[in-house]
Formats: C-alpha cells, structure tokens, sequence
C-alpha cells in the first residue's frame, strides 16, 4: 500500500502546481487503476525493484508504459 499512497501525495503535489501538467496526473490514474487489480494479501509487491515494478504495471495494463508512467515508477522507489 506504500505505492497507493506515494502515488496520491504526488498527485495531490502536482495538482497544487501551477500550471497543472496534465500528462502526469494522466499517468498517475492509468498506475492507480493498475493498481486496483492486485490482491496485496497474496501477491508480492517489489517495492525496490524498479525493473520488476515496471515489468508488474506493464503486465497489469497489458501494454508498454509511457515515458511519464516510468518516470514517476522511478520517483516512487527514490522516496
């Protein structure tokens, strides 16, 4: 649930920006759909693994993710 809520605190972040950048509020919702479909009581999250972490959003959205999804992949596990 860490990422749940890493992504929402950057959400809320970038809302309260000036002017707003669309494209990665874009890519936030797109992640936190994604992440609707994981069961966190049975399923193992690699939270220090950026590769592994890609490879599970791109696995749950079924498709390669955007430059703004990776960058904000990345940001997350740099927190």
């Amino acid at each position: 649930m860490i990422i749940k809520e890493k992504l929402l605190i950057l959400e809320y972040r970038l809302l309260a920006d000036l002017p707003v950048d669309t494209t990665k509020i874009k890519a936030i919702k797109e992640l936190k759909t994604a992440l609707m479909h994981i069961d966190f009581n049975t399923e193992s999250i690699p939270f220090n693994d950026v590769k592994r972490l890609i490879k599970l959003f791109e696995s749950l959205l079924d498709r390669k993710l955007t430059k703004p999804e990776n960058i904000i992949i990345k940001s997350l596990i740099e927190d």
